[in-house]
């Protein structure tokens, strides 16, 4: 099964990319990497305190009996100052973030890295270990006016 490719535009923003008369197809993580990151996860009742902030996807009320969700809670540190503790935070969400390849079996394992870019930036480096045990790297810029999926391989 292929994911249809999305790709930053110069604005920061994703869309769906267009080949022909045809949408694009991701030749690997691509389109996962963006989702899984950027899609808003709900956040806990300790992260956010009021039920009406906690945001989330909508679509994730359909797992909610098996507790899991598509996305992460990366938009809860948008405001945060970048600290060691921030870039823990922001580590251990993305990592939950990818936890549903290893769970589908689509990945053997999946590895994240996060390094201070500048005050507003953080950069994330994702390591992805495919069925074939095929590594792939990718980099994902993350501040609030720009994120980007640039694979690294």
């Amino acid at each position: 099964m292929q994911d249809i490719l999305i790709r930053a535009n110069r604005d920061g923003l994703y869309d769906f990319v267009i080949e022909g008369n045809e949408f694009a197809s991701a030749g690997g993580f691509e389109t996962a990497i963006p989702v899984s990151l950027f899609t808003d996860a709900r956040a806990p009742a300790a992260l956010v305190a009021e039920p009406q902030n906690r945001r989330g996807w909508i679509g994730n009320l359909m797992t909610a009996a098996t507790m899991r969700q598509l996305g992460s809670i990366l938009w809860v540190l948008d405001q945060t100052r970048i600290t060691q503790e921030t870039l823990n935070v922001a580590r251990l969400a993305a990592q939950d973030a990818f936890q549903w390849m290893v769970d589908d079996g689509v990945a053997l394992g999946v590895l994240v890295n996060l390094t201070r870019q500048s005050q507003t930036g953080i950069i994330i480096t994702i390591q992805i270990t495919d069925t074939s045990n095929v590594v792939s790297r990718y980099q994902t810029l993350w501040r609030a006016t720009n994120a980007s999926v640039i694979p690294n391989t």
